[in-house]
């Protein structure tokens, strides 16, 4: 496992090397990066690149202190350490170098553990060196964070705020929290504009991924995590200040899995770590390894009872893992579905619906639907599709995104996009609701989607309606009505639109009023 994962490593230093001097948009597999500014390696962000780099890093640390192993494979675990040192300096995230920093202080300290209890002649010798290194290595990681930082011309505000929204979100629902993604869809009732821009986006992460379990799993779902951790690493140092020789184990394994779930922990205090799959296993492969070492408070077993012992648990866990690619089975055909594929910047509309199609009827999510009912969208505008071929794909479309609204009636993108589709529909009277919702529920969106503008556009296009129906009255109330939500359209985006839209309007009804027009109640 050791071989395979530095060879994943190397793999991953040798193509970030090519990104940092050669081609910063080379990305060997099918797909762009998610970000170009820094190295990622096979990875679309830097940082889950930089959280791989560190957790390898110090689990190799850990096998190099162990002096148990030979000579060639302690020195082959320190340059697989000063390689993976290298890569977080590429990667230049500030989380993964303080990170790196404390779990290597963390590893150092589970040497010095592993030598008071073989009671080494020279373990004296060592802590005093070690006490004497301290701060020169607190130093050294404190610069190259400091470093980072300057590089990459930011300060700590935007992620102080993002803590700030996160906080209030827990003080809200406290308990249980608001459920997964929660803080993706409803931060923004908690922004604010003064203290930070997020400019036309959502915010998915708190980039504080205990905040982030916090808010939406509560203080029960982060505690339980907490738990976890905490029980392992009790069982780790307690497997290294009181085992004896006798007992078997892997010092090695238990202080690099110690150092490596410090230092990834750390990170988790500045970035999304574990957020994504890869993440995730090399963290459980870390537990995995200080949990399969001998429990030292364990009484000692005959051989058959303890065989027959490993062989139950194995059961069990052979149980567990079975059910749990059953559930993920639907996850992993949906992905086969829509993998990335070297066509797939050619891909014609028509092919991509069809898959997207397929993979919604394999998983139904959210995200497929949102991507489903874009590209339906995208293919009215084919010219040399009929009204009645447009007129079907819009109302397929609105059904799918009918659904989507149905399974997440947070997201306020999801409802302006039901809006729009139907406007386009000339269903207005459907479409009406759905602004006036959002707008009712947080009038900080505006900021982000141009809710306002939309909605005035929306008011516009009614109003030619009904004064093509000969009801001039009505056209001119509703008139009046998109003068004042367009005149208070904030949207950045939309602002010079927003403009040229109040200078039609004012013509409408400068004419409506020279008729003698007056405007009709609307009770809506």
């Amino acid at each position: 496992m050791v071989f395979l994962l530095w060879a994943v490593l190397i793999a991953n230093i040798a193509v970030a090397a090519v990104q940092a001097y050669v081609d910063v948009n080379f990305y060997p597999i099918y797909g762009e990066r998610a970000t170009l500014t820094y190295p990622s390696g096979f990875y679309l962000h830097y940082n889950h690149f930089s959280n791989f780099m560190l957790g390898i890093g110090l689990l190799s640390m850990g096998i190099a202190f162990d002096g148990d192993r030979g000579r060639m494979m302690r020195i082959v675990s320190w340059l697989m350490y000063f390689i993976a040192l290298y890569g977080v300096v590429l990667s230049n995230s500030r989380g993964a170098i303080f990170g790196l920093g404390a779990g290597t202080v963390v590893a150092c300290l589970g040497w010095l553990m592993s030598l008071w209890r073989r009671k080494v002649a020279w373990a004296g010798m060592a802590l005093v060196t070690s006490i004497a290194l301290a701060p020169i290595l607190i130093a050294a990681a404190w610069q190259l964070g400091e470093s980072a930082i300057a590089r990459r011309g930011m300060g700590d505000g935007g992620r102080l705020e993002l803590a700030a929204m996160a906080l209030d979100m827990i003080v809200e629902k406290p308990l249980w929290g608001g459920g997964s993604r929660w803080f993706f869809f409803d931060s923004l009732t908690k922004w604010d504009t003064q203290e930070l821009y997020l400019g036309s986006h959502e915010v998915q992460y708190v980039h504080n991924e205990y905040l982030q379990a916090a808010v939406d799993y509560g203080l029960v779902g982060a505690g339980l995590l907490l738990v976890i951790f905490c029980a392992t690493f009790f069982r780790g140092v307690a497997f290294l200040t009181m085992s004896q020789k006798n007992d078997g184990g892997d010092n090695g394994f238990v202080i690099g899995s110690i150092a490596a779930l410090v230092g990834m922990g750390v990170q988790a205090f500045f970035s999304f770590v574990y957020h994504v799959l890869p993440d995730l296993m090399l963290m459980s492969i870390c537990l995995a390894l200080i949990i399969r070492q001998p429990w030292i408070f364990s009484k000692r077993l005959a051989v058959r009872e303890y065989f027959s012992r490993n062989w139950v648990m194995s059961s069990l866990a052979v149980l567990l893992g079975l059910g749990m690619i059953g559930f993920a089975a639907r996850d992993g055909a949906a992905w086969f579905i829509l993998r990335p594929q070297p066509e797939q910047a050619n891909q014609l509309i028509e092919e991509k619906i069809f898959n997207l199609k397929q993979a919604l009827r394999v998983r139904p999510d959210f995200r497929v639907m949102s991507d489903l009912t874009k590209a339906m969208c995208e293919m009215t505008a084919d010219e040399q599709m009929s009204f009645e071929q447009r007129k079907k794909l819009v109302e397929e479309a609105i059904v799918i995104q009918n659904e989507l609204v149905r399974l997440v009636p947070q997201s306020y993108h999801a409802r302006l996009t039901l809006a729009l589709m139907y406007d386009s529909a000339f269903r207005y009277d459907e479409s009406s609701w759905l602004y006036k919702g959002i707008l009712d529920d947080n009038l900080i969106i505006e900021v982000v989607y141009g809710v306002r503008y939309h909605y005035a556009r929306h008011l516009f296009a009614r109003a030619h309606l009904v004064w093509r129906k000969r009801d001039p009255e009505r056209a001119l109330a509703y008139f009046h009505q998109a003068r004042g939500i367009a005149a208070e359209s904030k949207h950045t985006e939309h602002r010079a639109d927003a403009a040229a839209l109040v200078l039609e309007i004012e013509k409408c009804i400068k004419f409506l009023e020279g008729a003698n027009i007056k405007p009709a109640e609307i009770n809506e």
